[in-house]
């Protein structure tokens, strides 16, 4: 005798799942034969959530879950078969779209098990929207979209309420909402229309401000949902304009000059870059990071434009003001404000060794000098010391210092652009109460700048 051949089979144990809608989070009712779903218009969608849960003592299978019935599908459950644990649950949705009005019934198989499901679609007026020439009938569950408009701008649209039933039809509530949406006009509520007969009213998107904008259309009790896209109004064409000629060390001004008053409103981009003059370029300092716009102390920031303004701003000014640091060089600013892309560059032209301060000292038996300044060409070479007696007389002739490879040697390892400080002494051999003053002499490829004298 050959031996029986035995296979393990998915245990179809219907009994164990229990059906139940859910109407809310957390909560749950039992269904027991039958399922009243409620009522929709025809073209609308109900949709019903529902869980299934395994009840019993073992896993089970649910192999079967469908609806027969004109109207009614099931949607959003897994794929079958679909092995249910103990005490896990399957959610899904009854979805009820009516092709028309009356009394609606199916029945919803779950494994070998049936529940009556039975929905009604009330007779209304159909609604309607032309467009393009088209009539389309609209449905509750699916947004009028008005399109794409300039903020400030508007479009209308033109719908139809139309009786499609063979009986006369009342509507009594017929309200737009929305911030951003105006209509229906001048329509005579209550209205009534006899069995074929028409009656036309207007929406009109008027967005006050941009972004994706919603508001709703109430007919009676079906509601449906109105959105358009409103953008801002392309910016006018900017120039960048520069007062003035740029020196270093000093702090200049840039300012966002539009072609006329702007209808939009937003921000822009604003950024420069500098690029030092060739001789500079091999010191680490070449790239001066004191080249910055004051408001933000960096290279970039935003700039804000203003409907109904002809420049743009930053923390409410229209002048922009940037440092122009201690290097020679070309500053370029570019400016990004929506489509528009402007730039514009000014020179920072070589310039005399600039002189911030000049502090001297006198000692016993010497005298020390200290200076700080910038050198915008990295390039200075000597300088040139000539002291004066109480009564303002030169003592003698300058004493002069070639200072190229100190200089040079400085700069390439400074990081802070052409900025320096140095420190002189001098041995006195007389008596150094007869030195009142000093001056200094600071000599670049650019000139030689010549100090203010400094008294002891």
């Amino acid at each position: 005798m050959r031996r029986a051949a035995v296979f393990l089979l998915p245990l179809l144990a219907s009994a164990q799942i229990q059906v139940y809608t859910v109407p809310g989070p957390g909560l749950e009712v039992p269904v027991r034969n039958g399922l009243e779903l409620g009522s929709a218009p025809a073209g609308d969608t109900l949709n019903t959530r529902m869980r299934l849960r395994n009840t019993g003592a073992q896993a089970v299978t649910l192999a079967r879950l469908r609806v027969s019935g004109t109207g009614f599908t099931v949607e959003n459950y897994p794929a079958l078969p679909y092995v249910m644990a103990t005490g896990t649950n399957v959610d899904f949705t009854v979805r009820f779209r009516p092709t028309g009005p009356g009394s609606y019934s199916a029945n919803l198989q779950v494994n070998d098990d049936f529940v009556m499901l039975r929905a009604s679609s009330p007779p209304v007026v159909t609604v309607v929207m032309e467009a393009d020439g088209t009539r389309l009938a609209l449905s509750a569950d699916k947004p009028i979209d008005f399109g794409r408009v300039e903020r400030g701008g508007s479009i209308t649209r033109r719908f139809q309420l139309v009786n499609e039933t063979g009986a006369e039809q009342t509507v009594r509530e017929l309200l737009v909402e929305g911030t951003h949406f105006e209509g229906p006009g001048s329509v005579t509520l209550p209205l009534h229309l006899a069995p074929l007969a028409t009656a036309g009213f207007a929406v009109t998107f008027r967005p006050l401000r941009s972004g994706v904008l919603q508001g709703s259309l109430r007919v009676d009790n079906r509601v449906f949902r109105l959105e358009g896209l409103a953008a801002e109004p392309p910016f006018p064409r900017p120039e960048l304009v520069i007062t003035g000629e740029l020196a270093s060390g000093q702090s200049g001004k840039v300012q966002v000059k539009l072609s006329e008053p702007s209808r939009a409103q937003g921000q822009g981009s604003l950024t420069m870059v500098f690029q030092p003059e060739e001789s500079v370029r091999g010191y680490q300092g070449g790239t001066d990071p004191t080249v910055v716009f004051v408001a933000s102390g960096s290279r970039s920031l935003n700039v804000a434009v203003r409907e109904g303004e002809n420049t743009a701003t930053v923390q409410g000014g229209s002048d922009i003001v940037f440092q122009t640091g201690t290097t020679a060089g070309t500053v370029l600013f570019r400016l990004e404000l929506g489509t528009h892309l402007v730039e514009q560059s000014a020179r920072i032209p070589p310039a005399r060794v600039g002189v911030e301060s000049v502090r001297p000292t006198r000692m016993t038996n010497s005298l020390e000098l200290r200076l700080t300044g910038f050198d915008n060409t990295r390039t200075c070479t000597e300088l040139a010391f000539t002291f004066y007696d109480r009564g303002g007389r030169p003592l003698g002739a300058p004493v002069r210092s070639a200072v190229s490879d100190l200089f040079q040697d400085y700069f390439r390892a400074s990081s802070l652009g052409g900025i320096f400080a140095l420190q002189a002494l001098f041995p006195v051999a007389g008596d150094t109460s007869e030195i009142a003053g000093v001056e200094v002499e600071l000599k670049n490829s650019a000139g030689t700048a010549k100090t203010a004298r400094a008294s002891f």
